[in-house]
């Protein structure tokens, strides 16, 4: 039945005609009675409550019903005086019946075209729901399940049938044993416990994404799974349920291990292999420190040079691949920016130069913790290679799609030609690894960095970070 058929469809069931009709005959027996006892008022506003009732609660029959029973005041009014004053107000009155039968009809209709709208609603989302690949199930705003799909049908063995319509906690019993508040209920409601049941827990905007093991799973044997939620939205930006998907990641987490593992082992080997060519390193500059000291010609000056350049060269090489063998070892996580900048700035050599730190408190970024050589190696850089250099200064700027974290300082900034190339590994009056390092670091959770600066005017990094990585929490 679509909305437009609504309006003439009488309500079902028999107790509302039978109370109706009850109400009727009492009303119209209580005019008959003040008729006779010669009271022409009051007694009439009595049909406003059938006729209400009737309009609000069948619609089309019942406004054709209160036409009929305010026709049936007039007979009576008729019946009982002839007096035009007091007929002519029942006319009136039979008309204000009439009217008020109309709005009521029309508010009627509304109210049930848009509860038949809701209706269809939620049933388009309850067939988009039971396609999804992901078990899915939705409640409303009182907890109860209005949507269960054909996979979580499947994967927790419970019919929709079984499921539908029941609240307080149901829908967990087949996952956790128990019936209790899952991710889903901190849509509509915060819970700090309950987020702490959760390996790893986040939100992103109005969507909770979470990370657990559960042991009830898969006959006992337990699983890993992946849990998103978020809110339904009705009419005006209404909150009226929350939906969640669940997916097992057991053999993700497992590959996730295996690799950990392996980047463990090749870490390890590589770690050995460093701290044998370190030996052997040694061992050279050791022999090369003997044979300038027993050859003292200044025909091999030159050779020494070039011997020890080289030394110490493969030693920056070392150090790098140190470094960079750490980079996405550790998970991503939010990291303060004004944090990291005041962290770098104790580390770094800066000699006479001042950092000023405009990073907004609060401000974080999704990123390898590594970050924080990331502004060592901006400040480390600048205070090498700025020349008049006195202040660095970190700030932020923000737009509607991405968030820019800025680094600029007031020496002698890069030339033009060389802007991209300082990124490159190997670029540089140095070992050229800082730079690339940097951008490597960042690229982890998609953030940029390019030198936009004016030539002469000082150097400036602009670290464009995706909106999904940036966030601001409130520290007051």
């Amino acid at each position: 039945m679509t909305a437009r058929q609504t309006n003439v469809a009488p309500a079902k069931g028999w107790l509302p005609l039978v109370f109706l009709t009850i109400l009727t005959l009492v009303i119209l027996i209580i005019s008959v009675i003040s008729l006779y006892l010669g009271w022409t008022t009051i007694f009439q506003n009595l049909f406003y409550f059938p006729i209400i009732f009737a309009c609000a609660y069948y619609v089309k029959r019942g406004f054709v019903f209160s036409v009929l029973l305010a026709s049936s005041y007039v007979v009576l009014m008729a019946i009982f005086s002839q007096d035009p004053g007091i007929l002519g107000g029942a006319l009136m009155r039979l008309l204000i019946f009439i009217l008020v039968a109309a709005v009521i009809t029309y508010l009627s209709i509304i109210r049930i075209r848009a509860e038949e709208r809701l209706r269809e609603s939620e049933r388009r989302l309850a067939d988009i729901i039971d396609f999804l690949p992901d078990p899915t199930f939705a409640i409303d705003a009182d907890g109860k399940v209005i949507a269960w799909n054909r996979a979580i049908e499947e994967m927790l063995g419970v019919s929709k049938e079984d499921m539908l319509g029941k609240g307080d906690y149901a829908y967990a019993v087949p996952v956790y044993g128990e019936a209790r508040p899952v991710l889903i209920n901190l849509v509509l409601h915060e819970n700090k416990e309950l987020e702490k049941k959760y390996t790893s827990y986040t939100r992103r905007g109005d969507q909770l994404i979470a990370e657990m093991f559960e042991q009830k799973l898969n006959g006992g044997k337990g699983e890993y799974i992946w849990v998103i939620a978020s809110p339904l939205y009705g009419p005006g930006g209404t909150i009226t349920g929350a939906i969640e998907s669940i997916r097992i990641v057991t053999d993700r987490k497992r590959a996730e291990d295996a690799l950990r593992r392996a980047n463990q082992k090749l870490n390890l080997l590589s770690s050995i292999t460093r701290h044998d060519i370190n030996n052997h390193l040694t061992v050279l500059q050791g022999y090369r420190e003997i044979l300038e000291t027993e050859l003292p010609d200044t025909r091999f000056a030159e050779y020494f040079q070039k011997i020890n350049a080289a030394a110490q060269r493969i030693y920056a090489m070392i150090q790098f691949t140190r470094e960079y063998e750490q980079i996405g070892v550790h998970d991503p996580s939010w990291q303060d920016c004004r944090t990291l900048a005041d962290t770098a700035a104790k580390e770094a050599p800066l000699g006479q130069v001042m950092v000023k730190n405009d990073l907004p408190c609060g401000a974080k970024v999704f990123t390898d913790p590594l970050i924080v050589k990331v502004f060592y190696n901006l400040m480390d850089n600048a205070v090498r290679y700025g020349g008049k250099i006195t202040t660095i200064r970190f700030s932020v700027q923000e737009s509607e799609d991405t968030h820019i974290i800025v680094c600029e300082d007031d020496g002698d900034g890069v030339r033009a030609d060389e802007k991209k190339k300082i990124f490159e590994r190997g670029f540089g009056k140095n070992t050229g690894l800082g730079l690339f390092l940097s951008r490597e670091i960042l690229a982890i959770t998609g953030i940029t960095i390019q030198e936009t600066g004016e030539p002469g005017t000082g150097a400036r990094f602009e670290m464009t970070v995706p909106k999904e990585a940036y966030r601001f929490e409130d520290t007051t």
